[in-house]
């Protein structure tokens, strides 16, 4: 009885002591130094609608994954396949400071309006630079692509920006596609706040004369594009045959299937219906689709 007695303290000793042995040890994990772009976006990637404002600036936030108890510079680069800095932006410097105690800061890029007609854009890559502080590899580089700001909602349109050629252009007569070809939109007249008058050119590239639409954006949400009946443009054998040639071509809008524009894309669907004068008209959809 005696034996099974010490036997039994001794095993409880013994587990006390294990347990006593294996308790779990508290570990200090110290964060290291890094520098990194703050994701604004599971790509890193940003847009930009430059606008005319000399106060419009783009701000891409960067920080330290710790504090540091002095002043951090942080230098990038920037590279463009098309964008030229000084004509499409400004940087007011290659490097940001964080200061001590603090872990962000940003980099201040600076669209420049003029460089940046409608319909232009351009993708900077940002890529910070082992210096000072090591960076974080997986945010290690920012993408900003760049284009003019656009309200396609506004009733301000600058008509001007509408004037010149459209290289893509594309037409369909019935089932019958045709292009690309290039169209050019050789004047623009305001006719009231919301209304003007354009003259396409080269329409059906086949040697034809202007013709006349009317642009209405009185509701911005659905601009729409419509034309007077108009004759004597072009010649009606190149579309209809032979047995027409010398024949007047005639072209006249579709009531219930008007055209459309995009003031901020610069696109315009042009729909219509062509005839020949004193004969008739094709029941097909003739439409034409205007882009840069």
């Amino acid at each position: 009885m005696t034996k099974k007695i010490n036997f039994g303290i001794l095993f409880f000793a013994f587990c006390f002591l294990t347990i006593i042995g294996c308790k779990k040890t508290d570990y200090k994990v110290d964060t290291p130094l890094l520098a990194e772009f703050s994701a604004q976006s599971s790509s890193n990637t940003g847009s930009y609608g430059v606008k005319d404002d000399p106060n419009d600036v783009f701000k891409i936030p960067v920080g330290l994954t710790t504090t540091s108890d002095v002043d951090r510079v942080i230098s990038f680069t920037v590279t463009s396949s098309s964008a030229v800095e000084g004509t499409q932006y400004t940087l007011p410097s290659k490097s940001i400071t964080i200061k001590a105690g603090q872990v962000l800061d940003s980099i201040a890029v600076k669209g420049l309006y003029s460089g940046y007609p409608i319909g232009r854009k351009d993708t900077l890559t940002f890529t910070l630079t082992d210096g000072s502080v090591p960076t974080f590899q997986p945010y290690k580089t920012y993408k900003l692509i760049l284009s003019r700001y656009c309200d396609e909602n506004s009733l301000n349109i600058n008509l001007n920006e509408f004037l010149g050629d459209y290289d893509n252009t594309h037409e369909k007569l019935g089932t019958s596609a045709y292009g690309p070809y290039t169209t050019s939109i050789g004047t623009v007249t305001p006719l009231t706040a919301t209304t003007a008058e354009i003259t396409v050119e080269n329409i059906y590239d086949y040697g034809w004369d202007p013709i006349t639409f009317i642009l209405d954006w009185t509701d911005p949400a659905h601009k729409v594009i419509t034309l007077n009946e108009q004759t004597g443009f072009g010649d009606a054998g190149g579309v209809f045959g032979g047995s027409y040639s010398g024949m007047d071509l005639a072209v006249r809008a579709i009531p219930t299937n008007p055209g459309t524009f995009s003031s901020c894309g610069q696109k315009f669907t042009l729909r219509m219906q062509l005839g020949i004068a004193g004969v008739g008209w094709s029941s097909s959809l003739y439409e034409v689709i205007l882009e840069r």
